[in-house]
């Protein structure tokens, strides 16, 4: 049995006018557990949900305890909180700082719906009970909210030898759009765009303005040569097989 930290009642409202109240909310918190128990047992992976609200978390899989080496009565101890006591404090800050916008501005713009349907991956840094941290890359999908505002998520935990930055993107299923967090801008940029690289995306904004290769190659103080080379790889970048391709597939995917 997974472990709960707090009571998913504790999260409603007795009051009929408040956002928050349901009236059969028993029914939807022990169909939540219950679906959690088979889905963490299903795809055996340390899994927990969380509610972004009170940024407390409300059941863990025993193999996330497993995991962190941490027995169910020190999970207990440490509370719904646990994630902000274990977590790198420097992931921590950064995360913040990335899923705030994603969540308060990314997705509702590509949500339209009240049952906003979206994943999100991102990695961090936790302490394990031995002292050491461990590298986790995170699978977060949405499972209650209310107009369209995300209160709890179901997180999938896969562990990683990878030490890299934090990085979070973002996929929407019904329109099969990936945006992927660019650190040097501080924004999310959709997929196809966040993979070309500074010279590349000048380049085919020079392109899609009429400047021949040569008079790039001057502005940019390249060899024409590596003018060419950088075409080839944003049309390999692009899956396309020409520049009046990746200029049509910039323009309408609006990376230029």
């Amino acid at each position: 049995m997974s472990l709960l930290l707090k009571s998913f009642e504790s999260f409603f409202s007795d009051e009929p006018g408040d956002s928050l109240y349901i009236e059969d909310h028993q029914f939807f918190v022990d169909d939540l557990q219950r679906w959690f128990e088979v889905c963490s047992s299903a795809f055996e992976k340390p899994s927990f949900v969380h509610n972004r609200v009170d940024d407390c978390v409300y059941l863990i899989s025993n193999s996330l305890m497993d995991l962190l080496g941490y027995n169910r009565e020190e999970f207990a101890d440490m509370g719904p909180q646990f994630l902000r006591q274990l977590m790198h404090h420097a992931d921590s800050k950064e995360l913040d700082a990335i899923c705030n916008p994603a969540l308060n501005e990314l997705i509702p713009q590509h949500t339209q719906n009240a049952s906003p349907y979206f994943t999100l991956k991102f990695n961090f840094r936790i302490r394990h009970k031995k002292g050491h941290y461990l590298t986790l890359d995170c699978f977060l999908y949405p499972i209650y909210s209310i107009d369209g505002v995300v209160h709890f998520t179901l997180t999938y935990i896969r562990p990683t030898t990878r030490l890299v930055h934090v990085n979070l993107q973002v996929y929407f299923m019904y329109d099969n759009m990936r945006f992927i967090y660019n650190r040097r801008l501080k924004s999310f940029l959709p997929e196809k765009k966040a993979r070309l690289d500074d010279q590349e995306l000048l380049i085919l904004n020079y392109t899609a303005k009429g400047n021949k290769e040569y008079e790039i190659a001057e502005m940019m103080n390249l060899d024409v040569n590596r003018v060419k080379y950088y075409k080839k790889r944003v049309m390999k970048k692009l899956s396309v097989h020409s520049m009046p391709e990746a200029l049509y597939f910039a323009l309408k995917m609006n990376l230029i």
